[in-house]
C-alpha cells in the first residue's frame, strides 16, 4: 500500500503497525539483493527508514518508546551511509564542475580522487559487512514493531506530533535563514523532510489540497539537500592537498550555488511554514472527521 493511513487499518494503531511493516519489509528486501548498482539500494534503504522514523515522530507524544526506536533505526541507518556518501559527494563534484573553467589536469586529478573513493565504498568488501548489521537491526525492529501501542486512537493520537513537527520546522527555518551555518541548514532541511514524509501519511485527508503542499515540502527538502550537499564536499575539500588556487576556485563556485539554492529554499520555506501549527492542526482536525465521515472518497463539501 501506499505510504500513507488507510481507512482499511481501522485504527491509527494498525495503521502504525502496517505502515511500519511495509517499511521494514521493503529495506530487508533491499538488503537481501546483492544485485544492482549499490548506491541506489543503499538510498532506498535509508529512505525506508527515515519514512519509518517520521512516522514515529509523529506520534512519539503518545507512544512510549518512540524515541529508543528512532535512535536504533538512525543507528542503523548511519551504519551504511558511507557508500551512498561517497557516491553523492563524486556527483555532486561533477555536477559543480559541469562547464567551469579550469585547469584541465588539476581538475581530472580532483575527480578522480573523489571517484576512486566512491568506487572504494562501492565493493563488496566494504559494503556488506556494513548491511549485515543494518538487516539485524531492521528485523529486530520488525519483531517490536508487530506489538507498538499508542496511548489515543484517531486524529488526538495526531494532533500533537503534527503540531510539534511544524513547530521544529519552523523554529529550524528561522535559524537557518539568519545564519545560513552547515548545522542550521541541514536541521531545516531533516525537519522539512519530516513535515513531507507526515504530509505523505495524511495526503487521503483530502488528497486535492495535500498534493500541492506535499510537492512544494518535497521540493524544499531536495533544495535544501542539495545545499548540504555541497556543506559536504566543501568541507572534504579542505582535508584534500589541492593547490591553492584550485580549492579557492571550486570553493568559490560552490559558495555561488549555494547561494543560488538558498535563494530558492527561502521564500519556498517561508510560504510552506506560513501560520502556526494551531491553524494546521484545526484544519487536519475537519479533514480528519470529513474523510471519517466520507468513507475517504472526496474532498470536503
Amino acid at each position: 500500500m501506499a505510504f500513507a493511513f488507510a481507512l482499511a487499518d481501522e485504527t491509527l494503531q494498525k495503521g502504525l503497525r502496517r505502515i511500519a511493516a511495509e517499511q521494514i519489509d521493503l529495506a530487508l528486501a533491499l538488503a537481501a539483493d546483492t544485485g544492482g548498482a549499490p548506491g541506489p539500494r543503499i538510498h532506498d534503504m535509508r529512505k525506508a527508514v527515515k519514512k519509518l522514523r517520521a512516522l514515529l515522530r509523529l506520534l512519539r507524544p503518545v507512544m512510549a518508546g518512540a524515541r529508543a526506536e528512532n535512535a536504533l533505526l538512525r543507528d542503523a541507518a548511519n551504519g551504511i551511509s558511507a557508500t551512498r556518501d561517497a557516491e553523492v559527494m563524486a556527483l555532486t563534484l561533477q555536477d559543480l564542475l559541469r562547464g567551469a573553467d579550469l585547469d584541465p589536469d588539476g581538475l581530472g586529478s580532483l575527480q578522480a580522487t573523489f571517484e576512486r573513493a566512491r568506487q572504494a565504498a562501492a565493493q563488496p568488501a566494504a559494503l556488506e559487512p556494513a548491511i549485515a548489521p543494518f538487516a539485524t537491526a531492521l528485523a529486530d525492529a520488525g519483531e517490536r514493531a508487530r506489538h507498538w501501542r499508542i496511548k489515543r486512537q484517531g486524529f488526538a493520537a495526531l494532533a500533537p506530533g503534527l503540531a510539534a513537527g511544524w513547530d521544529a520546522a519552523r523554529r529550524a527555518q528561522a535559524a537557518a535563514l539568519r545564519h545560513d551555518e552547515d548545522s542550521l541548514v541541514h536541521e531545516w532541511r531533516k525537519r522539512a523532510k519530516d513535515h513531507w514524509y507526515q504530509a505523505r501519511l495524511l495526503r487521503p485527508l483530502w488528497p486535492q489540497a495535500m498534493d500541492p503542499h506535499i510537492a512544494a515540502a518535497d521540493q524544499l527538502g531536495e533544495t535544501l539537500g542539495l545545499w548540504h550537499d555541497i556543506a559536504v564536499l566543501r568541507a572534504a575539500l579542505h582535508a584534500l592537498d589541492l593547490p591553492p588556487t584550485l580549492l579557492t576556485r571550486v570553493q568559490d563556485l560552490a559558495q555561488a550555488r549555494q547561494t543560488a539554492l538558498m535563494t530558492q529554499a527561502a521564500p519556498l520555506g517561508r510560504r510552506l511554514f506560513a501560520g502556526k501549527s494551531r491553524a494546521l492542526v484545526a484544519r487536519a482536525s475537519v479533514w480528519w472527521q470529513v474523510w471519517q465521515d466520507q468513507g475517504g472518497t472526496g474532498a470536503p463539501h
